[in-house]
């Protein structure tokens, strides 16, 4: 028992770093389309990507760092927050590049100045308040996910985003499978995705 211990621990940890890698791999989707909102062409869209990578690198960087006033010392890869998601399609579609970019850098100085204060305003915080919040970044997210997906009109699409969807809601039902269920999610439509392409191959 006490050998097969290390080696559960040792699966788990690497199912739920694996998880965190593939989520992470699909927010890298969410400059390009900021980008597109834009309205920019596509080799405008190549720099917003390769920019936006090089920043995250950075970000990483000072994460991990053990400075005065940056880093936790956190090897933990960051992405793309969903959180600024829908707003910054919204500022891309109005103000273009620039105001997303104002945007962007005045969110991140008050979350810089907040996070200094969260440490005395946490007690007083439900669980609910943050299960509201992340509630609403999903629904912000899914619908502006469904609205691209009806807009263009491409049932392939439709179809493996409902089979990864359904997976994932089915898997919050088993205790075990609940921890996995975005990696579920996307194995199930990188997969759908393969079928549909060796069909029309």
């Amino acid at each position: 028992m006490t050998k097969s211990k290390p080696r559960e621990h040792i699966m788990k940890l690497l199912l739920v770093t694996t998880q965190h890698v593939v989520a992470l791999i699909s927010f890298t989707v969410f400059p390009l389309l900021v980008a597109e909102a834009a309205g920019l062409a596509e080799f405008e869209k190549a720099h917003v990507f390769q920019v936006s990578l090089v920043a995250l690198a950075l970000a990483n960087m000072l994460q991990a760092a053990n400075l005065r006033f940056f880093g936790t010392q956190f090897l933990l890869p960051s992405g793309y927050t969903a959180a600024y998601l829908a707003p910054s399609i919204v500022a891309a579609k109005s103000g273009g590049l620039p105001l997303v970019a104002g945007m962007t850098a005045f969110a991140g100085l008050c979350v810089l100045l907040l996070s200094r204060l969260l440490p005395l305003v946490l007690p007083w915080i439900g669980r609910e308040v943050f299960s509201v919040i992340l509630t609403l970044i999903g629904v912000s997210n899914g619908l502006t996910g469904l609205r691209r997906l009806t807009a263009e009109g491409n049932p392939v699409a439709l179809k493996i985003a409902m089979a990864a969807l359904c997976v994932m809601l089915l898997a919050t039902a088993f205790r075990f499978a609940s921890f996995y269920s975005v990696l579920l999610g996307a194995c199930i439509g990188y997969a759908k995705r393969h079928s549909i392409q060796a069909k029309h191959a």
